[in-house]
């Protein structure tokens, strides 16, 4: 994402940073990463009505989407849970939310896994 966002001396400054602090950074024990497709983050956004974000421009947005997967594709520090939240909505409805914590608790925590939400 950093890719996206910061210009040549940013992302070196980024870079060099990283390098130092990352060492001592503590591993989670699970990440979890809640993954939606361009037409749905559309959608949402559309709905929370916030005027700075229907200012994102689709390209960008298809562009943070694809380094977004890019990354997680790549992930290789711990425990990853990828979860297609396109129909995925645990404020309305609690049975996503219920399932997807049983889903996390029978993880056998060893690498990727992947969590598609109840129809």
């Amino acid at each position: 994402f950093a890719h996206l966002t910061l210009d040549d001396a940013e992302l070196d400054t980024y870079e060099r940073l990283y390098a130092v602090l990352a060492p001592d950074v503590v591993r989670p024990d699970l990440v979890v990463y809640l993954r939606a497709g361009v037409r749905v983050l559309r959608e949402r956004i559309g709905r929370r009505g916030r005027p700075v974000e229907r200012r994102i421009a689709g390209p960008y947005l298809e562009e943070v989407v694809r380094a977004y997967d890019e990354f997680f594709f790549r992930w290789d520090q711990g425990p990853l849970l990828v979860v297609d939240t396109d129909r995925f909505d645990p404020i309305h409805d609690d049975r996503h939310f219920e399932d997807l914590v049983q889903r996390i608790d029978a993880m056998d925590r060893g690498g990727v896994e992947y969590y598609v939400p109840l129809a």
